[in-house]
């Protein structure tokens, strides 16, 4: 269980990995940190996941911005002495040097597979607790917003064929933890299960045209989130669009 401090502590606490500094971008330059696990990471099979792309909507506006792509194979909200299947360091441990020390406007959030995953099968536990997954989502989130940040949470996105079904019955359940979250903190929220289901509906498909392995969203899955992300970015930029 993740116990939430004063951000000073933290600061002092979490020290700064190689390669992470204090952002120093220039004054009217946007940053933005996309927080996640795998299916935020750049990985093998894919051209470019969804920060990657917003980049480069960002610079055909000639808007200047600076797009951390914080993804992290395997990684749930907690930290490792929650549950340490893979390797950490886990979120609530990489928030501070890899977001807050970065000096974001924006947070683009997404976490979820790895917390609602079941190790033991259909009877066991979660990894993340849903308590926990909640108050985590709600740490991040409220630090964010007293570094006079604001949060974008991204839904976890659905599963493929390959999974059993009880899966993606426990996957929904952090799903709707994920919007409650974002109602709550009046965050913005996309629902990502709608996305998928709504593109595959429309083009005959299932989900898994936009799954890499039933699991990680391809490039056309990427291409979905970011133009749902774009849409809400757009307006905060009063950008018009033919």
């Amino acid at each position: 269980m993740m116990v939430w401090i004063c951000s000073m502590t933290l600061g002092m606490l979490a020290g700064i990995p190689p390669g992470v500094h204090a952002t120093t971008e220039a004054a009217d330059t946007l940053v933005v940190v996309c927080f996640g696990n795998s299916t935020t990471a750049i990985r093998k099979g894919l051209s470019k996941p969804y920060p990657e792309r917003l980049t480069d909507k960002y610079l055909v506006q000639n808007i200047p911005v600076k797009i951390y792509n914080a993804g992290k194979g395997g990684n749930h909200t907690g930290n490792t002495g929650d549950n340490s299947f893979h390797k950490g360091p886990h979120a609530s441990e990489r928030f501070i040097p890899e977001v807050i020390n970065r000096s974001p406007r924006l947070m683009i959030i997404c976490f979820g597979i790895n917390d609602a995953w079941q190790d033991q099968g259909k009877t066991g536990p979660s990894r993340i607790s849903p308590g926990d997954y909640r108050r985590n989502l709600l740490g991040f989130q409220q630090e964010m917003s007293r570094q006079g940040g604001e949060t974008i949470f991204l839904g976890p996105n659905p599963l493929g064929k390959k999974y059993p079904s009880y899966r993606m019955r426990r996957l929904r359940k952090y799903h709707r933890i994920t919007r409650r979250v974002a109602r709550t903190t009046q965050s913005g929220w996309i629902n990502t299960f709608r996305l998928f289901r709504k593109s595959t509906v429309s083009a005959g498909n299932e989900i898994d045209q936009l799954l890499l392995d039933g699991m990680h969203p391809n490039d056309a899955g990427h291409i979905i989130i970011t133009e749902a992300i774009w849409q809400k970015l757009k307006y905060r930029h009063q950008i018009k669009t033919p």
